[in-house]
């Protein structure tokens, strides 16, 4: 049955990539304008992940800082002086993350799962191998992102991403999507 939830997974996010992509192209293209008008540098930044069963790929997103920002995770207080005036927009409505449709596409993700970290998050990652996170697709969205994302603790984290890679479900997945429009938008504040 795993293998058939799976399936259905799978097909759930290639179709809303199929949906969505029209609309994504035209919004990464306007993006893509400004980042570029802004500063110099490439317009989609790739980096190295660790996804399901703890294999590295590479994630695609805008470009939200300078070009000689280091690589650190997005809750680190460096972060902050390196984000330019155009990302700063695209990462308070989440648009920076619109070119990982393509990672979807390619299964490397899926819509719903927990974020996928860095390899140099050493806590996170050897905690998530302990309670058996890496067991399924990270995705855009999940469970700790709606409630609290980067405000939370590692431990908090943790528990909702455990949570999640324990009770996936379709039910679930729609739950996690409406919260995460809700916390894009605004109409909801984190919930810790």
């Amino acid at each position: 049955t795993k293998c058939f939830e799976d399936y259905m997974f799978r097909i759930r996010d290639i179709l809303i990539v199929i949906l969505f992509i029209p609309f994504a192209l035209f919004i990464v293209c306007v993006c893509a304008i400004f980042i570029k008008v802004e500063s110099s540098g490439p317009i989609i930044f790739r980096s190295e992940r660790l996804g399901i069963n703890k294999r590295i790929f590479s994630i695609y997103k805008l470009r939200t800082m300078t070009s000689d920002a280091p690589l650190v995770p997005t809750s680190n207080y460096l972060v902050t002086s390196y984000i330019t005036r155009v990302g700063g927009f695209l990462r308070r409505y989440s648009l920076d993350e619109l070119p990982q449709l393509l990672n979807v596409l390619k299964g490397d993700m899926s819509i719903i799962g927990p974020r996928p970290c860095l390899q140099s998050e050493k806590e996170l990652v050897s905690m998530r191998q302990e309670l058996g996170i890496f067991s399924v697709l990270p995705g855009l969205t999940g469970l700790a992102q709606v409630k609290g994302g980067d405000y939370l603790t590692v431990k908090n984290k943790l528990r909702y991403e455990y949570f999640y890679s324990i009770h996936r479900c379709l039910p679930l997945d729609m739950e996690i999507a409406l919260l995460t429009l809700a916390v894009i938008t605004r109409v909801n504040k984190f919930r810790k």
